[in-house]
C-alpha cells in the first residue's frame, strides 16, 4: 500500500508511534453495515521498565496483543485500526507488560479523536444517541464520555 503516511495522517495517527502495516485493508460485514479493518503495528524501543524501574535491563520482545481501536468513519464506513500492540518482557523482575500510545487511552477502544468528535457534537442540539450512531460507538460510550474527557480545545490544537 504506497499511501500509508496519507492514512496515517487522515487518522491522526501522526505522533503517535502507530504504524500501517503493507497490507491491504479489510471489509467486513458488522452489525451497522460494512466496516474497514486496517492493519496497522504499534512497536517502540523500551529501555525502561514500568514496573521494576530498571533502565537499560534486559526487556525482551514478548509476542504482540490485537486490539480494535475505533478511529474516524471512512467513506461514512465504521473504521477501525487492527493494531498490534508489542508485548515485553523484563528478565529483571519477569513482569510483562503491553506498548502503549497517545492514541488511545490505557483499557480503552476508542482513539482520542473520536472522543474529541463526540465531544464537539455535544456542543450542538442533538441527543446523546444521535451523537452515538453518528460518530459509530455504542449509545453508553457516548454518555460517559463527557466525564471521562478533556476540554476538547486542548485536543484541537496541533501545531
Amino acid at each position: 500500500m504506497p499511501h500509508k503516511h496519507c492514512i496515517e495522517v487522515l487518522l491522526d495517527l501522526e505522533d503517535t508511534g502507530v504504524k500501517i502495516l503493507d497490507k491491504p485493508i479489510l471489509k467486513e460485514l458488522g452489525p451497522q453495515g460494512i466496516r474497514k479493518m486496517i492493519p496497522a503495528i504499534l512497536s517502540p524501543t523500551v529501555d525502561v521498565c514500568p514496573r521494576c524501574g530498571t533502565v537499560g535491563g534486559d526487556i525482551i520482545k514478548h509476542g504482540t496483543k490485537t486490539s480494535h481501536i475505533k478511529v474516524h468513519k471512512v467513506t461514512e464506513c465504521d473504521t477501525y485500526l487492527l493494531l498490534k500492540k508489542q508485548r515485553y518482557l523484563c528478565k529483571d523482575c519477569s513482569s510483562t507488560f503491553t506498548a502503549t500510545t497517545k492514541l488511545v487511552e490505557r483499557s480503552c477502544f476508542i482513539a482520542k479523536p473520536v472522543k474529541t468528535a463526540i465531544l464537539l457534537k455535544a456542543r450542538n442540539i442533538m441527543s446523546e444517541k444521535d451523537i452515538a450512531k453518528e460518530v459509530g460507538v455504542s449509545h453508553d460510550q457516548g454518555v460517559k464520555l463527557p466525564d471521562s474527557s478533556p476540554d476538547p480545545s486542548c485536543l484541537l490544537s496541533r501545531d
